[in-house]
C-alpha cells in the first residue's frame, strides 16, 4: 500500500505542476526558476493533456483529503503526527514484604530478605539479557516503557528469559541467599532505586 500510494502520489503531482504552469502560460522550463511568467494561451501542451493533468490534480486533492481524515498520512509519514512522551511508570518494591535496604558499590543497592525469597520486576517490561556476573552471580536486566532498565543481581535462579516480556506480579527468579542488588538507569544516567521506589522497612 505505501509505494503504491508514493508512485501514484508522485505521477499526480507532476500533472498538477503540468497543470498549473499551462494555467500560467509557461512551461516547464520557467516554472519554478523565479523567472517572469506572461499569461497566454498555451503553446506547449496539447488540450488533451491539459484536462488529464487538471483531473489528476483533482483526483489528488480528493485523495489527500480522505487520507488526511483517515489519519493514513500520518501512518506514512510519521514526521506529521505529533510526538507522544511515554506515560510515566509506577516502581514497585521487586521484593515482597519489609525489606532493609543499604547502598552498594556503583549506583544500584542491596535489599536483604529472606532466603530464596521470590523476585519481582519492578514494573512491567522487556527481558533484554541474563547473565553470569563475577561480582552480581545471575544478573537480569530489564526494558520498561519509559526507557528505564532495572538490573538485578545476586539471583540464584532464573525464571525467565531475554525476550519475555513480564509484568509486576510475574516471578523473575530467586535470591541466591539473603540479599538481591537493584539499580536503575535511564538515558545512560543511574537512577537512585529509592528516589523512585517506596519500600517497606524491617
Amino acid at each position: 500500500m505505501p509505494r503504491t500510494f508514493v508512485r501514484w502520489f508522485a505521477l499526480a503531482a507532476f500533472a498538477v505542476f503540468l497543470a498549473g504552469a499551462w494555467r500560467l502560460g509557461g512551461s516547464p522550463g520557467t516554472a519554478g526558476r523565479g523567472e517572469a511568467i506572461v499569461p497566454g494561451p498555451p503553446t506547449w501542451l496539447p488540450p488533451a493533456a491539459v484536462r488529464a493533468a487538471e483531473a489528476g490534480r483533482d483526483r489528488l486533492y480528493a485523495l489527500v483529503g480522505r487520507l488526511t481524515a483517515d489519519g493514513v498520512l500520518r501512518t506514512l509519514f510519521p514526521a506529521l503526527a505529533p510526538v507522544e512522551r511515554p506515560a510515566p511508570v509506577a516502581f514497585r518494591s521487586p521484593l515482597d514484604g519489609a525489606v532493609f535496604v543499604s547502598s552498594a558499590s556503583g549506583a544500584g543497592i542491596l535489599i536483604e530478605t529472606e532466603a530464596q525469597a521470590a523476585v519481582h520486576p519492578v514494573a512491567e517490561g522487556w527481558v533484554l539479557q541474563a547473565a553470569d556476573d563475577a561480582a552480581l552471580g545471575i544478573r537480569l536486566s530489564i526494558l520498561h516503557p519509559d526507557g528505564t532498565v532495572s538490573v538485578y543481581g545476586h539471583l540464584g535462579e532464573l525464571r525467565v528469559r531475554p525476550g519475555n516480556w513480564v509484568y509486576p506480579d510475574d516471578v523473575l527468579g530467586r535470591v541466591r541467599e539473603r540479599s538481591l542488588y537493584l539499580a536503575l538507569e535511564r538515558d545512560g544516567r543511574a537512577l537512585s532505586p529509592t528516589d523512585v521506589i517506596r519500600f517497606d522497612p524491617r
